[in-house]
């Protein structure tokens, strides 16, 4: 059994996402509007995913009155970002950040993290490759599995579905 799901959750494909962390000194402050981030739209020529506001999401993630912008690039709509080195995708990062928002300055801080395999694609015919995976785990007795391959993508989702996991091995 343990084969059969195997097989299953290598069905499952996981682009890499690259996550570049820009930080923006007090002179751009003005320049980010307040809220926690934004989605960008396909074919508004700008390569990055969307961009985080880290420094408004968690406390003490940047200096007062500084920006921490985590911008994504990649996932299933742009797979060439394994093509790039930390340099090109630092400035493929900070020029799609310049174009948004327009902080009239360089960042003070920049980071290049790569997640391989980073998000699942729930493709057509998700639910059976989770029911093929179910059905095999129920076959190897104290073996459970949760994660967001199966049950959801947000952290939330796998979250709670680990947790249950975990109270059902428990009892």
């Amino acid at each position: 059994h343990a084969p059969v799901v195997a097989t299953a959750l290598r069905g499952i494909v996981y682009p890499t996402v690259i996550a570049v962390s820009l930080g923006y000194g007090p002179d751009s402050l003005s320049s980010f509007p307040r809220g926690f981030g934004c989605l960008t739209p396909r074919g508004e020529g700008i390569r990055s995913l969307g961009c985080v506001w880290d420094s408004a999401l968690f406390a003490a993630r940047a200096p007062a009155n500084h920006v921490l912008v985590r911008v994504l690039l990649g996932g299933a709509v742009d797979e060439s970002v394994d093509s790039l080195s930390d340099e090109e995708a630092l400035e493929t990062a900070t020029a799609d950040v310049a174009r948004l928002f327009a902080p009239g300055t360089r960042p003070v801080t920049r980071e290049v993290v790569r997640w391989a395999r980073a998000i699942p694609q729930y493709a057509v015919g998700h639910p059976s490759v989770v029911a093929r995976v179910g059905e095999g785990i129920a076959q190897l007795p104290g073996v459970s599995i949760a994660g967001n391959a199966l049950h959801g993508v947000a952290f939330a989702k796998a979250a709670t579905e680990g947790w249950r996991r975990g109270e059902a091995a428990a009892a």
